[in-house]
């Protein structure tokens, strides 16, 4: 497999040995084309780049790789994007990326890069993260895993909605992405020309994000990218009729304001150094677990949907109970949504019954105001030895909640008595729970409040393990109500009952 970088440059002379250095120091079992396309630049320049071609001539660098091939042009362009749309038809890699003269790559990232293309045959293009420096040196920003889903691309959420952008440092794609761009178009861009890929791009093939550092942008005060405003206003003539809406809104706020313990969709990692998408396609196979999402306003849906459909243990259905007057953002998540039922009915006592009524799977959970605290809790949970259990809970950020707690579906529906109190079931049999010394979920309100980017959220005290009890119809237990005087039941399980009640009084 072979990978051609392109650098566009003029007067460049400050940082392009940086550059270079990075492209060249590479290393590994691919070949690598390089080609430079200075626009006569009238600094050193060009005589810094002739000093690196004539250490390629004498064979410097060319262990690096299978084969390397560096070339570079000097004639005068109108701007980046014509040399660059010049560098796209000089280039033969199979995979192709640019990076301009004030910023560089990190070491091993090209290996990285080959590594997903050569085994991940379907993705097209992808993104990893990037740095930010400043003009000496200093890192200024420390990048956040991001996704770019097609729909927010194609709408100018990325730049023109947001201050989020696609990091074209870290952008890598298949040579045959550039059949869908018209290179007369390209070069009649001056800024925005990068977007003028990535929305030809989008809307043929899904941007996937890399758990990845590839690359660092150098900001310095003659980046053509400061002038945001022509900047946009070229998007604008790009998109011509941006359909941007309130729901988007929310949808990129739920993506951009992720942190490292959530998750991304769609999103490339490594295990072992062997890459693998993260749940692009929910398995169709068997399922075990209904999660039950009962709905009375909307504020808190993306957040949920979002901790939903990227976890990597797939064998779920989501049935969503609405109880809204308005149901615009969850229709544009109805794709992700397994059973979807519109109601005028707010009793939530009964809203839950009908959810349990309608589950197909041997395993339920309601998540109702709580989203799952990362992509990898139904991993964990079903991970573990069930033989024999009926119930499993485990911790949120508030102690043991509803969003907590995974119910075998059977013992709704065999002669065991229950009744719903403040959002519990009592059961009148002996059961079987284990519990999971894990968060599995989270307040949606935290995640609005960026609680976690603030406050480390710690583990829980312990509960003994795999224990069998009885709980009896007359084991209830009065709690006071120190607020307004009034008194209470809980009709909980176990050490669970304990714990909350505690934490009530």
């Amino acid at each position: 497999m072979k990978l051609s970088i392109l650098t566009p440059v003029y007067n460049g002379e400050k940082y392009i040995r940086n550059t270079i250095e990075s492209v060249l120091n590479q290393k590994g079992d691919y070949e690598l084309e390089y080609i430079i396309l200075d626009g006569k630049s009238d600094d050193r320049t060009v005589d810094i780049i002739k000093e690196y071609y004539e250490r390629y001539l004498h064979g410097d660098y060319c262990d690096n790789f299978k084969n390397l091939d560096f070339d570079f042009f000097s004639q005068k362009d109108t701007g980046m994007y014509e040399a660059l749309a010049n560098g796209f038809r000089k280039c033969h890699g199979d995979i192709i990326a640019w990076i301009n003269a004030d910023d560089f790559y990190l070491d091993g990232s090209f290996g990285k890069v080959i590594n997903i293309f050569s085994t991940l045959y379907d993705i097209k293009w992808i993104v990893g993260r990037c740095n930010v420096i400043d003009e000496w040196g200093n890192y200024t920003y420390k990048s956040k895993k991001r996704i770019f889903p097609q729909k927010l691309i194609l709408n100018g959420a990325f730049g023109l909605y947001s201050e989020y952008f696609i990091p074209q440092e870290s952008t890598f794609w298949r040579r045959e992405l550039l059949n869908y761009i018209d290179l007369n178009q390209l070069i009649k861009y001056r800024l925005a020309g990068d977007f003028y890929l990535w929305t030809c791009f989008a809307k043929k093939e899904e941007l996937f994000s890399v758990n990845e550092d590839f690359a660092v942008f150098r900001k310095t005060k003659v980046n053509m990218s400061r002038d945001e405003k022509t900047y946009r206003y070229e998007m604008k003539k790009i998109l011509s009729t941006p359909n941007y809406v309130m729901g988007d809104e929310w949808l990129l706020r739920c993506y951009m304001n992720t942190c490292d313990m959530g998750t991304c969709y769609p999103i490339i990692s490594s295990v072992n150094n062997c890459y693998q998408v993260v749940n692009k396609q929910r398995e169709k196979g068997e399922k075990k677990l209904s999660i039950i999402t009962i709905l009375y306003d909307l504020k808190d849906v993306e957040y949920i949907c979002e901790s939903i459909i990227n976890q990597t243990w797939t064998k779920f259905e989501w049935i969503v109970l609405d109880a809204t007057e308005n149901a615009e953002i969850v229709e544009k998540l109805r794709e992700y949504i397994d059973i979807y039922i519109r109601t005028q009915n707010k009793k939530l006592d009964f809203l839950m019954k009908f959810g349990i009524e309608v589950a197909n799977c041997e395993w339920l959970i309601f998540l109702n105001e709580n989203k799952f605290y990362n992509f990898k809790v139904l991993e964990k949970v079903f991970s573990s030895n069930l033989n024999g259990v009926e119930i499993i809970y485990g911790n949120t950020d508030v102690g043991v909640a509803l969003g907590s707690v995974f119910y075998k579906k059977i013992l709704f529906k065999e002669e065991r008595t229950f009744c719903i109190c403040d959002n519990w079931f009592s059961f009148c049999k002996e059961i079987k729970s284990i519990h999971i010394e894990e968060i599995i979920s989270i307040s949606t309100e935290l995640c609005s409040k960026k609680f976690l980017n603030s406050k480390r959220i710690e583990s829980l005290p312990s509960h003994q393990i795999d224990k069998t009890f009885q709980i009896e119809k007359s084991s209830l237990i009065k709690i006071k109500n120190y607020q307004d005087g009034k008194i209470k039941k809980y009709y909980l399980f176990g050490t669970i009952l304990i714990f909350v009640a505690k934490r009530a009084y």
